[in-house]
């Protein structure tokens, strides 16, 4: 009778909790799953937006990066200019060192003649 009476009770637990899963499986989640359905949406909702403004990003990215392009390209531009206008200067100047005194005079009063105004430019009189 002890035999009968355990395997009764095995059986009861048994159903218990055959009747408790199936209670938490199929009764009672639907409050659960639907505050979960509504913010699995919203969270979808939100990745299109990032979505929307990646791509909006993207392009700005490369108008960005094409107006650095051309700002690199003016620089090297420029930059060889600057070369360009040392190197002239360095010929100038090897043409102007080596001119002979009488050379160099002659230089000098075609490019800064004299002023009829300023007579005494390196004399100093003594009184």
């Amino acid at each position: 009778m002890i035999a009968y009476t355990k395997k009764y009770w095995y059986i009861i637990v048994i159903l218990i909790l055959l009747s408790g899963n199936l209670f938490f499986l199929f009764g009672g989640n639907e409050d659960y799953v639907l505050e979960y359905e509504a913010k699995i949406s919203l969270l979808e909702e939100q990745i299109k937006e990032i979505q929307g403004k990646n791509i909006g990003l993207k392009s700005e990215i490369t108008e960005l990066e094409k107006k650095a392009d051309s700002l690199d390209l003016e620089i090297q531009v420029t930059e060889q200019k600057r070369i360009d206008i040392i190197k002239s200067y360095e010929y100038y100047l090897k043409d102007i060192l080596e001119l002979d005194d009488t050379e160099l005079e002659r230089w000098f009063s075609t490019r800064y003649p004299a002023d009829s105004t300023d007579t005494t430019s390196s004399t100093v009189s003594s009184n």
